[in-house]
C-alpha cells in the first residue's frame, strides 16, 4: 500500500508540529543511543519554547486534536490561533499556525491547501531565523510536492533541508533526507540509501538504521530485486524486535509479505499481514491497520477469493472514510474496484476508477491496469489498450516494474481481439522480457522460484497462442520450452542442499551474479560468441569472473543459469535417442502439441480443450484423484451385504500396497478414449508406423498426472501397445542426464534392493504406516534373478535410514519397495519412509525430497516401486516431487508411480521389468514388455489373487498395469 516511509508519515505527522523537534520523517525522528556518536546540538525550535508565544496553549490543544485523529477539529484549532496572532502581530504564533495546517491538510491529502501554509510557515521561520523549524517546513514541502507528482521540486526542497541539517551537523536528520531523496529519484538512490544506512550505524541508532534497511528493501523490491530486497528486510526486522519498535516491525512484515505475494504464494503473506494487523492493534496504529487489512485484501485477490478480497476492502475503506483522509479514501477505492472486476461487477469497477483518474490517484499505474482489464472483459478493447499503454508509461516513469508485465497482457489481448495481432506479438514478448529480467533477482529458494513461475504462467500461454496463430510454430514451442526448461532449471540451481555440489553451487552463483553486474548474462552468451563478448572491451575482471564461469562442470551452470533450448537442439535429442519427441502445452483455453521428429519438418496441433476439463478428465482415473478410502472408512453396510454381493465387489475392489482400496469405474475406459481422442489423434498421422518405437513425452500442466501409455484408440489399443515411452518434463534437461547414463555405465553392475522398513516413520496425516509383506515378496523374487555377489538386500530393521544413506552411492540400480508420501503443501517435504534410528533423531527414517538432494548418486536407475512415488504438486514448470530430487542427485532415470498400485500385480510387473533388462533391453522397452506381459496375462483371466472374499479374477483395467511411467533417460 505504502513504502515505509509513507505508511508511518501520515500516522505520525501531526506529532511534529510541537514537541518532536525532528523532520516530518519517520526515520527523522529518532534519538542515538548512549554508545552513539554525540552529535553538535541543533538550535531549539520553536515548538519546543513554550514561551515563544502567549498562544502556545492553544497550540497545544490543537495538536494533541490532531494526533487524537480530530483533524477538522485541529484544524479549527489552528485557525482561531491564527487568527488572534494576526491581530496581536504574534509572529510565533502564526508560524506554528500555519505549520499545524500545513501538516492537517497533509494529512487529509489536500496538497495545494498543504503546500500554501507551510510555505508561509516556512517564510516566517526564515524571518524568526529558526533553522530547525525551516529544515522541517522544507522536508514537509518536499514530500507534498513528491506526493503531487513533482519529483523535481520535491528533490529541492529536500537538498534545502539537507543543507541546514548539514550545517548544524545532525546526522539523523542527514540520513532521513538521503532516504526521502532516493525516493524522489535522485540519481544513483540506492547508494543514498546506502549512505544513510552507514550513517545509521555510525552514530548507533538502531531504528534508524532499521528505517533505512527497510527502505533499501522496499526499493529493491519495487526494482524487482526481490533476493537482495528480502535480505535488508529480515535485517530491518531483527533491528525492530531488538529496540522493541512494534510499529515499524509492523510494516516490515508487511513488506515480507508483499515479496511473498508477488512470488506467488500469496497464502504465504497472509500470516505475515496477520502478525503486522495484531501488532498495530496492540500499538493503537489504525493507518497500519488499514494497510493491513488491504494486504489481506490483495492476497484473498491472488488467491481467487474475490468476494472476500472485497469484504475486506470494503472494511478497509469504511476505516480510510473514519480519518478523513481522502489519500486513503482513494486508494482503497480503487482496490475495492479491482474485487470488483473480479467478481465480474465491472460496470462499478468502470465507475469507480474513471473516477479516481479523473480526480487524480496515487498509484495510478495500478488503476489504470485495472481498468484495462474491465475494459477488455467490456468489449471496449480500444479502451483498454489506451488504458494499459498509460499504465505502463506512468509505471516506468515511477520505475515500477511489477506493474508493467500484466499491463502489457492486458494490452495484448485487447490488441489481438482487434484484430492488431503484430503489436499484440510484440507486447507479449516484450511482456516475457520484463519477467525474465526480474527472474534473474528472485529471492534464491525452491519455494519462490517455483510460485514466481506459476504467477507468469499466463504470460507463457498467451505468447504461445499468438505465435501459433501467426503460424510460428517453431518459435511458439521453443517459447514453450523456455518456459518449463528455465523454470526447472532454475528450480534445481536454487535449492539448499546438503553434500558438496550445494557448495560449488552457491560459489558459481555468486559468480553469475558478478558477471551480470558487469553487463555479462550468462544465460544469453553462447558458447562460440563468448570470446568476441569479452574481448569487446571486457575488463581483466570481468575476463576472469567468466573463465570461472565457463571452467565449471557444464550441468553446474545449467542449474545456475539455464539457457532455452532450440527447436535444432530438440532434434538433436530425438536423434540421440532415436526418438519422436510429443510436446504438450496446456492453457486455460486450448492445448498445443507438437511432433518433433528426429529429422524432417516439426508439425503442431491446436486443440480447444480447457486445462479444466483435461484435469477433471484425468482425475477421474487415480492421478490426482481424492485418496482412495481406507478399509477402516468402508461402512458397515458394505461390510454385511450379502456374500454374494460382496464377491461381485471384490471383483472391483482390490487393497493396494499401502491399505487403500482400488476401485475400478465403468466410466474409467470412456474416459482413457477421450483422452486419446483429444492428445493425440489429432497429430496420429505424424507419429512412426514402427511398433515399439521411442515416444518421448514432454506433457504439461495436468498432464503430468497422466500416463499416456493408457490412452486408448476407438480400436481398443492402447498407445503402449504401439510405443515404447518415457517422460520429461523439459527436453533440455535430458542433455544433462545423458551424461549421467554415460557415467554410470562404466561402472560395475550393484543392486541395492530396500523392503518394508521396520520403525517407519508416521504419516503425518494418516499415523502409522502398514508393514509391506509383498515389498519383501518383491525384491526377493528380482533378487533371484540377479547374481548374489551384485545385491544387497535391505529388509524391516536393516532397511533404515543410515544405511541407505551410506550405500546409497555404491550402488548401479537402487530399488525401493516402502511407502512414499507426498506433500503437496510442502513438496520438499514428501519422503521415502524408511526406517529410523533409536539414537539419532536426525535420522527419523524420513528420505525426504530435500534429504536426497544431497546424495551423491551414481546410479544409472532409481525404481521407486511405492504409491504415487511420481505424484507432486502440479506448477508451472514441472512436477514438484522425489523425481526430480534423484535426477539432481546423480541418477538419469527414475520409474515411478502415479497412483496407489496394486501388490500382486505391482510384483509381477516388477519381476518382468528387471528379466527384461538382464536381456539387454533398454529402459523404456523393458518397462513396455513387463507392461504388455501384465496386460496380456489380465486379458487371459490369468491374473488371480487372494482378497477377503477369496480368490478373484482381476479385470483388464490400465489401474493395475500403467501406473509406472519411466521419467529420464530412456
Amino acid at each position: 500500500m505504502f513504502s515505509a516511509y509513507k505508511s508511518v508519515l501520515i500516522a505520525a505527522a501531526v506529532t511534529l508540529a510541537l514537541f518532536s523537534g525532528a523532520a516530518n520523517r519517520c526515520h527523522a525522528a529518532q534519538s542515538a543511543s548512549p554508545q552513539s556518536t554525540p552529535t553538535p546540538k541543533p538550535p531549539v525550535p520553536l515548538a519546543l519554547r513554550p514561551d515563544s508565544t502567549p498562544l502556545y496553549p492553544q497550540l497545544k490543544e490543537a495538536f494533541l486534536l490532531a494526533r487524537a485523529g480530530k483533524v477538522d477539529e485541529a484544524a479549527a484549532g489552528y485557525r482561531a490561533v491564527l487568527e488572534k496572532a494576526v491581530a496581536t502581530q504574534d509572529q510565533p504564533a502564526q508560524a506554528l499556525a500555519h505549520d499545524g495546517l500545513g501538516l492537517v491538510l497533509y494529512y487529509k491529502a489536500e496538497y495545494p491547501a498543504a503546500r500554501a501554509e507551510s510555505e508561509q510557515a516556512l517564510a516566517l521561520y526564515r524571518t524568526l531565523q529558526d533553522p530547525v523549524s525551516e529544515a522541517q517546513t522544507n522536508g514537509r514541502l518536499g514530500a507534498i510536492a513528491y506526493d503531487m507528482g513533482d519529483e523535481s521540486s520535491a528533490r529541492e526542497y529536500y537538498h534545502q533541508a539537507l543543507r541546514s541539517y548539514d550545517a548544524m551537523g545532525v546526522l539523523s536528520q542527514r540520513a532521513a533526507l538521503l532516504m526521502d531523496l532516493e525516493r524522489a529519484g535522485e540519481p544513483e538512490g540506492k547508494k543514498l540509501l546506502h549512505q544513510a544506512l552507514e550513517i545509521a550505524r555510525q552514530i548507533g541508532d538502531k531504528n534508524l538504521e532499521a528505517s533505512a534497511l527497510h527502505n533499501l528493501g522496499d526499493s529493491l523490491r519495487a526494482a524487482g530485486e526481490f533476493d537482495a530486497a528480502q535480505d535488508n528486510l529480515s535485517q530491518a526486522a531483527v533491528l525492530y524486535r531488538a529496540t522493541g519498535n512494534l510499529k515499524d516491525l509492523a510494516t516490515v512484515l508487511t513488506s515480507e509479505g508483499i515479496i511473498q505475494r508477488v512470488h506467488g504464494h500469496p497464502e504465504k503473506a497472509l500470516p505475515l499481514y496477520q502478525q503486522a494487523l495484531d501488532l498495530q492493534r496492540k500499538v493503537g496504529d489504525r493507518q497500519g491497520q488499514i494497510q493491513s487489512i488491504n494486504a489481506m485484501a490483495v492476497a484473498y485477490e491472488k488467491m481467487d477469493e474475490p468476494a472476500r478480497a472485497a469484504e475486506l476492502y470494503q472494511q478497509a475503506l469504511a476505516m480510510a472514510r473514519e480519518t478523513g483522509s481522502p489519500l486513503l479514501i482513494k486508494f482503497e477505492l480503487g482496490n475495492l474496484a479491482s474485487a470488483y472486476s473480479e467478481l465480474g461487477r465491472n460496470q462499478e469497477a468502470v465507475t469507480i476508477l474513471e473516477d479516481l483518474l479523473r480526480q487524480g490517484t496515487e498509484h495510478a499505474d495500478y488503476r489504470y491496469q485495472v481498468l484495462a482489464g474491465v475494459y477488455f472483459h467490456l468489449g471496449r478493447f480500444q479502451e483498454s489498450v489506451n488504458a494499459a499503454s498509460k499504465a505502463i508509461d506512468v509505471a516506468r516513469i515511477g520505475k515500477n516494474v511489477d506493474a508493467v508485465p500484466h499491463s502489457l497482457l492486458w494490452k495484448a489481448r485487447s490488441e489481438d481481439k482487434m484484430g492488431d495481432h503484430a503489436p499484440a506479438l510484440a507486447d507479449a514478448q516484450e511482456c516475457l522480457r520484463t519477467i525474465e529480467r526480474e527472474r534473474a533477482h528472485l529471492v534464491p529458494s525452491d519455494f519462490m522460484k517455483r510460485g514466481f513461475s506459476e504467477a507468469t504462467q499466463e504470460a507463457f500461454d498467451l505468447y504461445v497462442g499468438l505465435l501459433e496463430q501467426a503460424h510460428e510454430t517453431v518459435q511458439a514451442l521453443e517459447v514453450a520450452e523456455e518456459a518449463r526448461a528455465r523454470a526447472f532449471l532454475d528450480l534445481l540451481a536454487t535449492r539448499d542442499v546438503e553434500g558438496p555440489r550445494g557448495g560449488q553451487l552457491a560459489s558459481l552463483r555468486k559468480v553469475q551474479g558478478h558477471l551480470e553486474a558487469q553487463g555479462v548474462d550468462p544465460s544469453k552468451v553462447q558458447p562460440d560468441s563468448a570470446a568476441g563478448i569479452l574481448t569487446r572491451g571486457a575488463t581483466s575482471e570481468t575476463a576472469a569472473l567468466w573463465n570461472q564461469w565457463s571452467s565449471a562442470d557444464a550441468e553446474l551452470r545449467s542449474l545456475v543459469s539455464a539457457q532455452p533450448f532450440s527447436v535444432a537442439q530438440l532434434q538433436a535429442t530425438a536423434r540421440r535417442l532415436n526418438s519422436t519427441v510429443l510436446s504438450y502445452w496446456v492453457s486455460p483455453d486450448a492445448t498445443y502439441i507438437w511432433v518433433v521428429p528426429a529429422d524432417g519438418v516439426t508439425h503442431t496441433a491446436v486443440v480447444h480443450v480447457s486445462d479444466k476439463r483435461l484435469h477433471d478428465l484425468i482425475r477421474t482415473l487415480g492421478p490426482g484423484a481424492p485418496p482412495a478410502k481406507k478399509e477402516s472408512q468402508v461402512t458397515t453396510a458394505e461390510r454385511t451385504a450379502a456374500p454374494m454381493a460382496r464377491q461381485s465387489d471384490a471383483a472391483r475392489r482390490l487393497s493396494t500396497r499401502g491399505g487403500a482400496a482400488l476401485v475400478l469405474e465403468s466410466a474409467h475406459r470412456r474416459n482413457w478414449r477421450e483422452l486419446y481422442k483429444l492428445l493425440v489423434e489429432p497429430v496420429e498421422g505424424w507419429l512412426p508406423a514402427k511398433p515399439g518405437s521411442l515416444l518421448t513425452i514432454e506433457p504439461h500442466g495436468p498432464l503430468l498426472m497422466l500416463p499416456f501409455a493408457a490412452l486408448e484408440d476407438k480400436n481398443g489399443r492402447y498407445l503402449l501397445e504401439r510405443f515404447s515411452l518415457h517422460y520429461t518434463p523439459a527436453v533440455s534437461v535430458l542433455q544433462f542426464t545423458e551424461k549421467k547414463q554415460k557415467e554410470s555405465r562404466q561402472l560395475p553392475s550393484h543392486y541395492l534392493l530396500i523392503a518394508d522398513p521396520s520403525v517407519t516413520p508416521r504419516d503425518p496425516d494418516e499415523g502409522v504406516l502398514p508393514a509391506l509383506p509383498g515389498a519383501r515378496r518383491e525384491v526377493s523374487a528380482v533378487a533371484r534373478l540377479l547374481p548374489a555377489r551384485e545385491v544387497t538386500m535391505l529388509e524391516g530393521s536393516q532397511a533404515a535410514e543410515d544405511r541407505v544413506w551410506k550405500l546409497a552411492g555404491q550402488n548401479t540400480v537402487i530399488h525401493f519397495a516402502t511407502h512414499g508420501i507426498i506433500r503437496d503443501d510442502q513438496p520438499f517435504d514428501s519422503f521415502l519412509a524408511l526406517g529410523r534410528s533409536p539414537i539419532d533423531p536426525k535420522e527419523d527414517g524420513r528420505l525426504t525430497a530435500q534429504k536426497i538432494y544431497g546424495l551423491d548418486l551414481h546410479a544409472n536407475l532409481v525404481f521407486l516401486s511405492a504409491c504415487r512415488s511420481g505424484q507432486g504438486k502440479v506448477t508451472g514448470d514441472g512436477l514438484v516431487g522425489l523425481t526430480r530430487a534423484f535426477w539432481y542427485a546423480g541418477t538419469p532415470s527414475v520409474i515411478a508411480s502415479l497412483w496407489d498400485v496394486a501388490d500382486e500385480p505391482t510384483s509381477q510387473l516388477v519381476a518382468n521389468f528387471y528379466r527384461s533388462r538382464l536381456e539387454g533391453k533398454d529402459k523404456s522397452r523393458a518397462l513396455r514388455l513387463a507392461q504388455l506381459r501384465l496386460l496380456h496375462r489380465l486379458r487371459s483371466g490369468q491374473v488371480v489373487v487372494h482378497t477377503s472374499a477369496g480368490q478373484v479374477t482381476l479385470p483388464e483395467d490400465p489401474m493395475f498395469w500403467a501406473a509406472f511411467v519411466l521419467q529420464g533417460e530412456p
